[in-house]
C-alpha cells in the first residue's frame, strides 16, 4: 500500500495532435489504513519526449550530413540481412559507394563550405531515394567519412543497383552545392557492388570503396 505506479501514454487532444503524458497512479488510504479510492496525476511529458528524440537522433545520426552515422548504419544493415533470412527469403544486396568529385575546389573556399554542402548531399540523397520508385523505405544511407556517402540496397541485383546510380547520377548534376552567388555544381563517382551471404559486409565494402576509386581515377 502507499506505493506509486508511474506509466507513459500518448493522448489525443482536440486536434488529432498526440500528447506524450507521464500518468501517476496513487493509492489514498483511510486513518485505518484501508484503501479508499486513488489519485491520478497527469503530467505533459512532451519536453521529456523532445528531449529523448533529440539524444536519441544525435547518437545515431551524424551531425554535419543528418544522415546515420557509421555505428547505426552498420546495426540497421545488420538488422536488415537478420530480417531477410528470418522470413526465408535468400539474401542478396547491393552497396552503393559515392564519391564527390571535385570536393577539394569546394572545401578550399572554407571549412564552412564543404559542412553546408555535405548537409545539401545529405538532404538531397533522403528526398531523391524516397521519391524514386526503387524500394526506397529499404534503401539505408549513410555518410561514410569526408565526401564519401554509401547506400546499401536489400535484395538488390546489381542491374538494379546500376539503374538506382544512373538516377542519382543524373539528378546530382542539378544540385548547387554553393550559393546563388557562388554556384558549384559537380558529379558523382559511384562504385557498385552486388554480393550474397557467402561474402561479408566488410569485404563487399571494401570492393565498393575499390570500385568508386577506379571510376573517378578513369574520368569520374
Amino acid at each position: 500500500s502507499g506505493n506509486e505506479d508511474s506509466k507513459r501514454f500518448k493522448v489525443v487532444n482536440k486536434e488529432g495532435k498526440e500528447i506524450p503524458i507521464a500518468l501517476t497512479l496513487q493509492e489514498i488510504l483511510s486513518d485505518e489504513e484501508e484503501l479508499i479510492g486513488f489519485m491520478a496525476i497527469i503530467l505533459n511529458n512532451t519536453q521529456q519526449y523532445q528531449l529523448q528524440e533529440m539524444l536519441q537522433h544525435q547518437a545515431t545520426h551524424d551531425s554535419t550530413s543528418g544522415l546515420l552515422n557509421w555505428q547505426e548504419w552498420m546495426r540497421q544493415v545488420q538488422d536488415s540481412k537478420r530480417q531477410i533470412l528470418e522470413n526465408g527469403q535468400e539474401y542478396h544486396a547491393a552497396l552503393l559507394v559515392l564519391n564527390v568529385d571535385y570536393f577539394e575546389s569546394l572545401i578550399h573556399r572554407s571549412k564552412r563550405a564543404g559542412d553546408i554542402a555535405i548537409r545539401k548531399i545529405g538532404s538531397w540523397l533522403l528526398s531523391s531515394t524516397r521519391q524514386m520508385e526503387c524500394r526506397a523505405n529499404d534503401l539505408i544511407l549513410s555518410h561514410f567519412i569526408g565526401d564519401e556517402f554509401v547506400i546499401y540496397a536489400p535484395l538488390t541485383s546489381l542491374d538494379g543497383a546500376n539503374t538506382l546510380a544512373d538516377r542519382l547520377r543524373t539528378g546530382f548534376q542539378g544540385l548547387n552545392l554553393g550559393t546563388e552567388k557562388n554556384r558549384f555544381h559537380t558529379s558523382f563517382s559511384i562504385g557498385i557492388v552486388a554480393f550474397d551471404s557467402g561474402i561479408s559486409l566488410h569485404y563487399a565494402m571494401s570492393l565498393a570503396l575499390q570500385a568508386c576509386r577506379e571510376a573517378k581515377e578513369n574520368g569520374k
